[in-house]
């Protein structure tokens, strides 16, 4: 027999516990073992805000990643979405996946900040930085986290006057990518950003 959305959400509701966001907030005051805080929103509601030392683990790509991102399938989990409806799904799969102790925390994020209880916002990108390291953001060396580190990062160059000009200037001259039509040139890069592609391509080779 077919189910409904609302036969699903009641199977999840009987097999998944759900906390509170009071609940959750008081334990992490505790002095103990905290759980592990798994964000199962997408990556664009992630950079709006999220709780302090979460995990993003979008929910289309919970089962392919979360055995790699949390190994421990003893460990205390509470995952949470916006409201509340995707992070008791979520749950639900990762009990069936093995993990034994994982809960959904009701109301999801907006209850979180309803309640007045503290979240944090990390770097903002632009629409067209979004669109430029998309690719970075998919490298597990690299992410969201590593890329906004890079952007911030200061180079200092040091050299015998010649030299060094030299390789700034040719390190920093636009480089055509695919996002750019053949008849516009390439986005100028920063002189951090140059050297950056410098090192890396040193290390590449």
């Amino acid at each position: 027999m077919a189910k409904s959305f609302q036969d699903i959400m009641a199977e999840a509701r009987k097999e998944i516990p759900e906390v509170s966001a009071q609940q959750v907030n008081e334990l992490l005051k505790n002095n103990g073992k905290s759980p592990v805080l798994l964000d199962v929103r997408e990556s664009d509601e992630w950079r709006q805000g999220h709780l302090e030392g979460a995990l993003s683990l979008p929910r289309g790509f919970l089962e392919i990643k979360v055995e790699t991102a949390v190994p421990n399938k003893d460990a205390p989990i509470i995952a949470y979405c916006a409201g509340g409806v995707r992070s008791l799904l979520a749950a639900k799969a990762m009990k069936e996946m093995g993990y034994q102790n994982v809960s959904s925390m009701a109301g999801g994020y907006a209850a979180w900040k309803n309640g007045g209880f503290k979240w944090v916002q990390d770097f903002q990108y632009t629409p067209e930085q979004l669109i430029r390291y998309s690719r970075h953001f998919l490298l597990p060396e690299v992410g969201e986290d590593g890329q906004a580190k890079l952007l911030q990062a200061k180079v200092l160059m040091i050299g015998a006057g010649v030299g060094v000009t030299t390789l700034a200037t040719r390190l920093s001259k636009p480089r055509r990518t695919s996002c750019c039509p053949k008849n516009k040139p390439a986005p100028q890069i920063s002189a951090s950003m140059a050297w950056r592609r410098y090192c890396h391509s040193k290390i590449s080779h």
